[in-house]
Order: C-alpha cells, then sequence, then structure tokens
C-alpha cells in the first residue's frame, strides 16, 4: 500500500484539478452558439485571436452577402482565414439565387470549415444577384455530413424553377450528405438523394401547408432506392 504525505497529496491534486480544469474550460466554451453579425465580428476575431478561444457552434447573420461593404467583406475574410478551422456546426442566413453568383465570402468560410459536420442555410432575403464568384466545378465540402435548407421566411413569395435547380446544384456540392432536412426540397433532390449516386441515410421534408403539418421522414433503404 502506498503512502502520500499530506503536501505531496495536496500538490497531485491541484495538478490533477488544474489539468481537469483547463480541459473542461476548451470544452465549455466550444459548446455554446456565438452568433455573429456586422457589429460583433470584428470583437470576436480580437477576442479568439488573443485567446485562443475557438467556438464549433457559430451563426453568421445580418450581413448582406450579395454585397457586402467593403469593412465587413474584410472581416469576413479575416474570419475565414483566422477562426474558422474549429467550427463543426455553422449556421449562415445566406442561399444563393444561382449556384454560379456564390458570394465569395461564403465559399472561402466552407472552404475552411475543414472539421464542419453541420451546415444550416437559411436566407433572411432571397434577392437576385448577376454578378459572383463562379464556384470550381471540382469544388465539393467532403466533411459536411448533415444539411439543413430552411426558406421559411421567402415561403410568401414561393420558390419557382430557378431556386429548385439552385437548391440541386447546392445539395449537390455536399457528396457525402447523411442527414438532409428542407422546406418544400424539390422532387429532383429527393430522387437524387434516394439514387445509388448519393449516401444520404435520411431525409426530414418540410411542407408549408398547413394541411400537412408534420414533416415526412425518409429513411434511405437499399431496397426502397430508386434504379
Amino acid at each position: 500500500m502506498s503512502f502520500l504525505s499530506t503536501s505531496d497529496l495536496c500538490k497531485t491534486v491541484a495538478f490533477v484539478s488544474r489539468g481537469w480544469e483547463e480541459a473542461a474550460r476548451v470544452h465549455l466554451i466550444s459548446c455554446p452558439l456565438v452568433s455573429l453579425n456586422p457589429g460583433n465580428l470584428h470583437a470576436y476575431l480580437a477576442s479568439t485571436n488573443a485567446r485562443s478561444n475557438h467556438y464549433k457552434r457559430i451563426h453568421i447573420s445580418k450581413f448582406d452577402f450579395d454585397n457586402p461593404r467593403p469593412e465587413e467583406s474584410r472581416l469576413l475574410e479575416t474570419f475565414a482565414s483566422t477562426a474558422t478551422a474549429p467550427i463543426t456546426q455553422l449556421r449562415i442566413d445566406y442561399f444563393p439565387h444561382r449556384v454560379e453568383t456564390m458570394s465569395p465570402e461564403v465559399i472561402a468560410i466552407l472552404t475552411n470549415c475543414h472539421n464542419l459536420k453541420f451546415l444550416h442555410l437559411s436566407p433572411r432575403i432571397l434577392s437576385v444577384k448577376e454578378a459572383g464568384t463562379s464556384v470550381p466545378q471540382i469544388m465539393k465540402f467532403l466533411s459536411v455530413k448533415n444539411l439543413e435548407i430552411s426558406m421559411y421566411y421567402n415561403s410568401h413569395i414561393g420558390i419557382g424553377p430557378a431556386i429548385e435547380e439552385t437548391i440541386f446544384e447546392v445539395v449537390k456540392l455536399f457528396p457525402n450528405l447523411g442527414k438532409l432536412k428542407g422546406d418544400n426540397l424539390p422532387k429532383n433532390v429527393v430522387e437524387y438523394l434516394l439514387s445509388k449516386k448519393a449516401s444520404v441515410e435520411s431525409i426530414v421534408w418540410q411542407f408549408d401547408d398547413p394541411d400537412l403539418p408534420v414533416p415526412i421522414l425518409i429513411v434511405n433503404h437499399p431496397w426502397y432506392r430508386f434504379s
């Protein structure tokens, strides 16, 4: 039977406690969902760069990604290059009118989120933009397993054929999806995800129709795949 003196025991407990505290601090800092907007992003970047408190769950809102002001564009570029690596869950209040005109700031953020598993896209205003940065054909975001697309704030204007095609093209940017949740998903998106070309395990299909208040859950199983 080993014996530790009182002083040695106190030193050992203090050492272990400091280790637990440090590990707990890193974990707790990364857990909250942090909302970033043009008013607080600069302070967030200053804080995270100084203390290395990199959060894993981020919500980016109130940015005009289609026509960002120069200072906002610079902030987003800095965010993409310095604060995105730890992110595992990302919510962006944005959806492109066309993939060909996708915001370069959003592309940079997604490209640098190497550990991203969950992505939620939800535009507050669905605007039309004629110019933009084309997404390279070879660009795919392989780490994302869970994708949510919400058009709730734009449901009153309806989802036209152009937006349906954009949803389809956006979904194809994430070839390793396991789960997809969306409002009024186009038929071709569902068919594509249930085909042998995709790895999706389940689809949650939400409708704006008051007669269908409960979302439909589709479980992808080889027996039920489209041929």
